[in-house]
């Protein structure tokens, strides 16, 4: 399943599921597969003649599509689908706002939209330059330790050390 839908309230829905339920509404929700060959996808195991196996699949994906479990992770992942688009939506409305603030606004304004764009759009990088590279993370953590004993954050840990 893809990373982008991972929700607490989808995971918990999901787990309802068996293994094949829940890859037969991810066939189905995800990839947009027709239900047999969700169901084929899914790895049930339908056997026969070609007319057997479309009439045996037709029923497994009508006794899924039944089950509360599959249809509470059907709707999990539209609630899902649904919240993206409506940020999809939402960030369509902003980016045309600020392109129409970047053609009629004065120049000050013009330039801020402008600049706006770009750092939505990804133009706009933050290069960070690493003056401490050290490449043994055990130095990396004895200086951090040094610079915490010289602050005296460390005194509470080195009593406790001291008394166990």
């Amino acid at each position: 399943m893809s990373d982008k839908y991972e929700s607490k309230e989808l995971e918990a829905a999901k787990k309802k599921c068996t293994p094949k339920q829940q890859k037969f509404v991810e066939n189905i929700m995800l990839l947009n597969m027709a239900e047999g060959k969700a169901i084929l996808g899914a790895g049930y195991d339908v056997t026969g003649s070609a007319e057997q196996i479309t009439s045996n699949c037709g029923l497994i994906a009508r006794a899924n599509l039944k089950s509360k479990a599959v249809k509470g992770y059907i709707c999990a992942i539209r609630d899902e689908m649904k919240a993206d688009l409506e940020n999809i939506v939402d960030e369509y409305w902003i980016i045309h706002k600020i392109k129409d603030l970047a053609d009629t606004g004065s120049e000050n304004i013009q330039l801020k939209a402008t600049e706006d764009l770009a750092k939505i759009r990804g133009m706009f990088t933050e290069k960070v330059e690493v003056t401490d590279a050290t490449k043994d993370p055990k130095d990396v953590i004895k200086k951090a330790m040094d610079r915490r004993k010289q602050r005296g954050d460390l005194k509470i840990y080195e009593e406790k050390e001291e008394t166990s």
